[in-house]
């Protein structure tokens, strides 16, 4: 599983935040609105810097789809995707994703 496409949100337009002191958070996603994803199934994740006046969104990130095999060589990909960020919501993760996640910093 490798990673399909990333977008980086270098200016949002809005009041300007210090995504460098924020704190970053992940959200596995199909429709970048919504928490629907397993996180080794997920197809995307939306990451948002989040101080405590407001929250932006600083990227995405799009995989393709993941066959649902138990194989566990899909998740370097998404554990990557993740660097710099304190937490991962999603809809349910397995053992062994968390084991790398924690052991990544997530």
């Amino acid at each position: 599983m490798t990673i399909e496409r990333r977008l980086r949100v270098v200016s949002s337009g809005t009041q300007a935040m210090n995504t460098n002191t924020a704190v970053h958070v992940a959200f596995a996603t199909a429709d970048l609105r919504h928490v629907d994803q397993h996180f080794g199934a997920a197809e995307s994740f939306a990451v948002y810097a989040v101080d405590p006046a407001k929250a932006i969104l600083v990227e995405a990130t799009q995989f393709g789809t993941p066959a649902m095999d138990g194989n566990e060589d899909k998740l370097a990909a998404k554990i990557a995707a993740l660097t710099g960020c304190v937490a991962v919501y999603c809809q349910a993760v397995g053992a062994s994703a968390i084991a790398q996640l924690i052991a990544q910093g997530v």
